[in-house]
């Protein structure tokens, strides 16, 4: 602030104090009638809302404050900076008075890192995400919200807000994440940023496993580390939904290691990506490590027998494994999907895929790989319990010229740089692709411009 704003400020704060002493303070209203700035609830923001706020804070003025409206800087906090918030906004061109949070009619709102904290206390409420919060000001280190008894069974609605700078160290423990484990929960519109989350098995920024859950629009940057049964998201995924949601970071891991999960079990993973770079040891995929789909005999009753992910992509690093995913067993669908980037010694989209002894079928379907060093797009799968048929790859493709290697298993269609990012492309490539055209397809799915990606195609609506 400049010197001259500095002493307006201060003259206006001396008026005001000496005006606060003669003018009488009548009771507030209810919270629900304030809008922001407009402490008084005269429907008007004026220099008479900053004297009514100065009363309170310093002559004890009649009523009690509404902290959502009388907190104008959105602090959390309410003391002379509100004031001097208001007043710079009405006198020298501040910036506006926060929104007041308005948590929906059930919702616990949550304003302060240790509120976020607090949801341990109660795992069966739904909260809502009122502000950002930089977890780094908490007073303690951050401990993954659960109980020995209990697990978060809740909604955390995020309201589009960011949670940064959090971090959990620990390294000898499983179950690691913003939740150690969600069971019948859903976590939607929130964005963890710049995350540090260090586990042993089953990590994830999100919860180290989440079962029955719902994740929708989540964005993580950073890295999550751990052993087996770790990912950007989430390490342990069962008879879930991960839904428009991703990572930017780096993810390392033992066995089962994912961009966006870790082990995958019965569930839907649709429009996610994974950006930055995976690695592990066995069935590591830049989205997914491993996919099961088909019936489990764990005494547990099951929505859903079959396993799919539609519309995604990765763009990663990997020392090997799958562009998109490293091993794929029983009742599966990928479709819609591609992956780029790098790989040391892997294949441009699955790793190994198998239809396991009770499952009826693998589909990949309208799926592309270009990936610097891999080895095709399917990997070799004879080990695998009945294993995956070149007939099982429909309309998919893999780009030989990057790849620098000429090997051809059958799976997928190998074709050059040139053919894959021509638009429009010839008859012999994306075969029955649904691109999106403007005035004949506005629900096309795929789109390809030679400025974007390079030139390959890509997925509308699904974007970091």
């Amino acid at each position: 602030m400049r010197p001259s704003h500095i002493t307006l400020t201060l003259n206006i704060l001396l008026i005001l104090i000496v005006g606060i002493l003669i003018q009488p303070i009548s009771a507030y209203a209810a919270c629900e009638e304030f809008s922001a700035g407009d402490i008084n609830s005269d429907h008007t923001v004026d220099i008479s809302d900053a004297v009514f706020l100065l009363s309170f804070l310093f002559t004890n003025g009649q009523g009690s404050a509404c902290p959502e409206i009388a907190d104008v800087n959105g602090d959390s906090t309410l003391d002379i900076s509100d004031p001097i918030y208001l007043l710079q906004f009405l006198f020298i061109d501040g910036p506006q008075p926060k929104e007041p949070c308005r948590a929906p009619e059930g919702f616990v709102p949550i304003k302060t890192p240790q509120d976020l904290q607090n949801i341990r206390n109660n795992l069966s409420a739904n909260y809502f995400l009122c502000n950002d919060l930089d977890m780094s000001k908490l007073a303690t280190p951050f401990e993954p919200i659960q109980t020995d008894t209990k697990i978060f069974n809740g909604v955390l609605e995020g309201n589009n807000k960011i949670i940064a700078n959090l971090t959990i160290d620990h390294s000898r423990e499983d179950f690691v994440g913003l939740f150690s484990t969600l069971n019948s929960a859903k976590i939607q519109n929130i964005h963890l940023n710049n995350v540090i989350i260090l586990g042993q098995q089953c990590v994830g920024a999100i919860a180290g496993r989440a079962s029955d859950a719902f994740i929708s629009n989540v964005k993580v940057t950073g890295t999550v580390s751990g052993s087996n049964y770790t990912a950007g998201l989430v390490g342990d995924l069962r008879d879930s939904t991960i839904t428009h949601s991703g990572i930017n970071g780096a993810v390392y891991g033992g066995n089962n290691v994912g961009g966006i999960a870790g082990q995958v079990f019965n569930s839907t993973i649709g429009y996610a990506y994974s950006l930055g770079s995976v690695s592990g040891k066995e069935s590591v995929g830049g989205l997914i490590g491993y996919m099961f789909g088909g019936k489990i005999n764990d005494g547990r009753e099951h929505k859903q027998i079959t396993s799919e992910v539609l519309q995604s992509y990765a763009f990663a690093n990997m020392e090997g494994g799958g562009g998109l995913c490293g091993y794929l067993l029983g009742d599966i669908t990928i479709k819609d999907c591609f992956s780029r980037g790098e790989i040391g010694q892997g294949t441009g989209l699955i790793g190994a895929a198998g239809k396991g002894d009770t499952g009826t079928g693998i589909q990949v379907i309208n799926c592309y790989s270009a990936m610097h060093g891999a080895t095709g797009l399917v990997g070799y799968s004879g080990n695998v319990i009945n294993p995956i048929t070149p007939q099982d790859i429909i309309h998919s493709y893999w780009d030989i010229d990057i790849s620098g290697s000429t090997w051809a298993n059958g799976f997928g269609e190998p074709r050059s740089t040139e053919e894959m990012t021509t638009s429009p492309h010839s008859g012999n490539i994306y075969v029955d692709w649904n691109f999106y055209d403007e005035v004949n397809n506005p629900e096309g799915i795929w789109e390809q411009n030679s400025k974007v990606n390079d030139g390959y195609p890509t997925l509308r609506g699904v974007y970091p």
